[in-house]
């Protein structure tokens, strides 16, 4: 299984300002499923509700429990894009994006050293390039819309 992680997974106490805030704790992650997803994607509009510490201790929470992670990061890092792994004799490669709106509301946020991966048609190409010839499959797991809006944009 993988999954969208909606929220940070953390106990910090310092959202950041202006927007509604999501975070969990790693128990209910483990509650939810009988057993932790295979990864999980972190390119969405909540990842850094809790700021940079609040994504710190959502990562370290994922690595102490082997589960891999794609779609927010470091740009340095292409946003922890892609994940690979092995299933059923196949590689499969996996690449998270979020919706560039998401920008504009923490675009505010001062120092903030990581975000989810944007849509951008380039960043994709480059990143579904990278992998052609090194996996079997590739799958883009994109998140996107604005919140509370019934119709699609343009875009």
């Amino acid at each position: 299984m993988i999954c969208n992680l909606e929220a940070p997974l953390t106990e910090c106490n310092t959202p950041i300002e202006g927007n509604v805030v999501l975070k969990s704790s790693g128990k209910f992650l483990k509650g939810t499923f009988k057993q932790p997803p295979l990864a999980v994607s972190l390119a969405n509009n909540h990842i850094m509700d809790y700021g940079n510490d609040g994504f710190i201790d959502t990562i370290n929470f994922l690595e102490e429990n082997n589960i891999k992670y794609f779609g927010a990061g470091e740009s340095a890092g292409n946003y922890n894009n892609p994940v690979i792994f092995d299933m059923d004799n196949l590689k499969i490669g996996i690449l998270g994006y979020c919706y560039k709106h998401y920008y504009d509301q923490i675009s505010k946020v001062k120092d903030l050293k990581f975000g989810p991966a944007p849509i951008d048609y380039e960043l994709i190409k480059k990143d579904t390039k990278f992998l052609n010839g090194k996996v079997d499959k590739i799958f883009v797991q994109l998140h996107w819309g604005i919140e509370h809006c019934n119709y699609p944009t343009k875009e």
